[in-house]
């Protein structure tokens, strides 16, 4: 342990006249989510991660009192960091990626260095922190993670002052606005806010993991606010293509392209749309097939009973989009597919290989129960 680990384990801990939580929401018992419709075809050596149960602890909101927040929505105060604050706190391999990788002693010393900053001293609202590093930029993690977050806290703060990094996604503040949340505060990407009294309402599942009521409201809410667009000649049939991605790519996405034309699909780009376009091109469709990705996460705005198809990296399985679709009524068929050996890659971001039998296989099933 370096000097300034042992200077900041000097410091005091946090205690219970500077941090209460209340219970918000009940836990869940365990269940199991709706199983792949070809769950048939999954090979016996990865079927079992299908059936693993799910459950829920219950979910607290915090009132945390003089402490400062990060542009990366790290909570801390007198050297020590409030846990729940961190990405995946509970995983200590994902712990430092709240810190962008550097030692904590090292982020503390940086913090204390920064800019401190004071919310506007005009607002009698309460100050709120919902989002971590993830969330704040991915689209994933936004409307999963932080958004069931803010729905669960309405029911306690109906109105509040959010706090959030400088750099917000346009998607992001556009959800924000049609779920009524209008009274922003930022922080700077240099700076810290220091609060005199913070609420944080806590993470409502674990990464991958999906609340089936809350994140229907998400859906619910999001369906509701969103104008309709005009588009004609909507195509029912999607394919979201990864092909202007850095990785985590079908390498035979022509040959892909091309069957499912024989099968009506139209390719989208959703990187050219914008949030309330997306939305639209989902809310009547489908079919949506894809690559694990961000763009997956649309599957949030396909109507009940609709299907996605998702290409998954056999060796990687992420199972946060089967999660997903269980959650809202969306049925879902997994290819899994080879990755392609690439040096130095994470094998998450390895892109893959698609088998295109048993894409023809999976579409010619899935027709059939549409028609």
């Amino acid at each position: 342990m370096d000097l300034a680990d042992k200077a900041v384990a000097l410091l005091p801990e946090w205690t219970d006249e500077q941090s209460a939580k209340l219970a918000m929401r009940d836990a869940i018992p365990a269940f199991t989510a709706t199983l792949p419709v070809n769950m048939a075809t999954i090979p016996a050596s990865h079927a079992d991660r299908f059936r693993e149960p799910i459950s829920f602890s219950p979910k607290y909101l915090y009132t945390l009192r003089n402490v400062y927040v990060s542009y990366l929505g790290v909570v801390f105060r007198n050297g020590r960091i409030f846990q729940p604050s961190l990405v995946r706190p509970d995983n200590p391999a994902h712990v430092y990626s709240s810190l962008e990788g550097r030692q904590k002693s090292a982020f503390l010393a940086r913090q204390w260095g920064a800019q401190v900053r004071h919310p506007l001293a005009d607002t009698q609202l309460p100050l709120v922190l919902a989002y971590e590093s993830w969330s704040a930029q991915n689209y994933y993690h936004w409307f999963c993670d932080a958004l069931p977050r803010l729905l669960l806290l309405r029911q306690h703060y109906s109105t509040c002052t959010l706090l959030l990094p400088h750099a917000l996604p346009a998607f992001a503040r556009e959800s924000l606005a049609y779920l009524g949340f209008c009274n922003l505060h930022f922080i700077g990407k240099q700076d810290v806010v220091k609060v005199n009294e913070l609420i944080f309402p806590e993470p409502v599942a674990s990464g991958g993991l999906h609340d089936p009521e809350l994140i229907q409201q998400v859906r619910d809410a999001l369906l509701q606010h969103a104008t309709p667009l005009a588009t004609p000649h909507k195509p029912k049939r999607l394919y979201v293509s990864r092909a202007r991605a850095h990785k985590r790519k079908p390498c035979n996405e022509a040959q892909v392209v091309a069957l499912l034309h024989q099968y009506d699909f139209a390719v989208v780009y959703l990187e050219d749309h914008s949030f309330a376009e997306q939305v639209e091109l989902l809310r009547d469709s489908e079919i949506l097939v894809g690559m694990h990705g961000a763009g997956l996460t649309n599957l949030l705005f396909l109507p009940t009973g609709s299907h996605v198809i998702e290409f998954m990296n056999a060796e990687s399985m992420n199972l946060c989009y089967y999660h997903l679709a269980s959650a809202i009524g969306v049925q879902y068929s997994c290819l899994l597919c080879s990755p392609i050996v690439q040096t130095g890659l994470d094998p998450n971001h390895s892109d893959i290989l698609v088998d295109l039998v048993q894409l023809k296989e999976t579409i010619t099933g899935v027709l059939q129960k549409h028609n």
